[in-house]
């Protein structure tokens, strides 16, 4: 069954009420075929998920046990493909040369850098991670933060982190759920301290507590792709 059959009731609910004219970027989409959690993309996948919707992305390697550099290329060589609808990001490991791997893919093109402290069994006062967020106000670029379900809380760190080095924007995705009771009051203190919302559902609580400009869409249309795939009968949501 075509995902996009199933998403497109959903699309058109979601856009409607005088938002059809969004111009919607997501900020959290992935490429790759070799993460452990079985999730899999292609550029074709993706590029024809942002397409439905008109709209452009940030997107990065899914989790690469074998390590970063090539699938980050791999990244930046699909960016050039997709002719300007994708902005890519490098994706790295704290335990592996994350802040020389930074550097290299930045100077290749990477437009911003992604950690996931679960994947990568990681936390965010790993002296690498102060590294990053160095090199990530010295380029003027975002550090994308999985701050979902399934790690201890990171907030604390990420505010410390943004006191530090004012310049680096980060993102916190899945909406920063694992701080999310009170990091959003930071996120109005430190203006680069932004929410990612991937499930558009609980995006309105949001809005009024963290302020519209902190909160950044990003709804991972490779996963949801995936889901539609194997859950026929989310048709009936």
């Amino acid at each position: 069954m075509n995902p996009q059959e199933l998403i497109r009731p959903w699309l058109d609910a979601t856009l409607g009420n005088g938002l059809r004219d969004v111009e919607l970027f997501d900020v959290h989409t992935h490429t790759g075929q070799n993460d452990p959690d079985e999730m899999k993309a292609t550029l074709e996948e993706l590029t024809e998920m942002i397409d439905s919707v008109g709209g452009r992305a940030v997107f990065f390697p899914m989790h690469e046990p074998d390590g970063y550099p090539e699938p980050n290329d791999r990244v930046l060589a699909e960016a050039e493909r997709s002719g300007g609808r994708l902005v890519p990001f490098c994706r790295v490991n704290p335990h592996d040369g994350a802040a020389a791997e930074a550097r290299r893919a930045l100077d290749a093109g990477a437009r911003g850098i992604k950690l996931h402290p679960r994947a990568e069994q990681f936390t965010l006062d790993h002296p690498a991670v102060g590294e990053l967020f160095e090199i990530a106000e010295e380029r003027g670029v975002p550090i994308l933060i999985h701050a979902g379900r399934g790690i201890p809380a990171l907030g604390m760190h990420v505010v410390e982190h943004a006191e530090r080095h004012a310049g680096a924007n980060v993102i916190l995705a899945h909406a920063g759920i694992c701080d999310l009771a009170w990091i959003w009051r930071s996120a109005l203190e430190h203006k680069p301290c932004s929410a990612v919302e991937p499930l558009v559902g609980i995006g309105h609580h949001l809005v009024p507590e963290a302020g519209a400009p902190s909160i950044t869409h990003g709804r991972m249309f490779d996963r949801i792709a995936r889901f539609v795939r194997e859950a026929p009968e989310c048709k009936s949501l």
